[in-house]
């Protein structure tokens, strides 16, 4: 009796380490995607966690957990998941797609400090073929808008400042950067987005100071920082170049975005 008694102390003991080990705080997101991973798991067939978790040779009690909301679903598991239920990761962890992908054209590539060459038309070739520049095939590529990240509940709480717009990437063009000529600004294999090209009679004065794609009466298109002179013409600025004074700008339009590289598209 004294030792079922011991036994029982003992379990009591654990499943009070446990409960304290998760915290009093809950995430309610983290509760979803526990939930969200029992749900498709059973859509998916299976009866229980167990079976799920031997079927595929996942450690029984990580998984557990995860679907349980004792430990927190984390990006690298719920790819794995993801893959085994056959569903993507946004779904999982997100409930559906973050945004549509859109298809963007690459109009040329960055180089020399700041000249844009045109992207040549590459030559046919199967989808299994390796891409041009990182993330796209063909000319163009496919990106979704990035979407902000909630809050965690540990973290402080913060008052909330005047709403931000996301880009609309449907109308918009791109340009890769090839070299190490803007470094540090940009590094090679940035992308920096822009909307197309307006005629510029008179300068607009909303592009002053501002990082514009523009093109010059000799014909070249250069990425620079515009300020407007008295007499109408521009002075560029570029990075790790001279500046170009007197410059008569004929279409130009402002850099609204720029995707940096990761470490592999280097």
């Amino acid at each position: 009796m004294k030792l079922l008694e011991g036994m029982a102390g003992q379990d009591t003991a654990i499943t009070k380490m446990l409960s304290d080990s998760t915290g009093p705080d809950i995430d309610p997101e983290d509760v979803e995607r526990a939930q969200r991973l029992k749900r498709i798991r059973g859509s998916r067939g299976y009866r229980s966690a167990t079976a799920f978790a031997e079927t595929h040779g996942l450690n029984k009690v990580t998984y557990h957990h995860h679907e349980n909301g004792r430990r927190r679903l984390g990006v690298e598991s719920a790819r794995l998941y993801a893959t085994i239920l056959q569903i993507s990761v946004e779904e999982l962890l997100y409930g559906g797609a973050l945004q549509p992908k859109v298809r963007i054209p690459i109009i040329g590539t960055l180089v020399d400090g700041g000249r844009v060459q045109a992207m040549p038309v590459p030559a046919p070739h199967g989808p299994d073929a390796p891409p041009l520049y990182p993330d796209h095939r063909n000319g163009d590529i496919a990106i979704a808008a990035p979407a902000p990240r909630r809050r965690r509940s540990a973290m402080p709480t913060l008052r909330s400042g005047p709403a931000v717009e996301q880009p609309d990437f449907s109308a918009m063009r791109v340009i890769v950067v090839a070299d190490m000529s803007m470094y540090p600004a940009y590094r090679q294999g940035d992308m920096l987005f822009f909307r197309a090209m307006t005629p510029q009679r008179t300068l607009d004065k909303r592009l002053h100071g501002v990082e514009c794609v523009v093109m010059l009466t000799d014909g070249r298109i250069l990425v620079r920082t515009v300020t407007i002179q008295i007499d109408g013409k521009a002075t560029l600025i570029g990075y790790s170049t001279p500046p170009i004074f007197d410059a008569e700008i004929t279409e130009a339009a402002r850099v609204e975005w720029c995707k940096r590289a990761g470490p592999a598209e280097r």
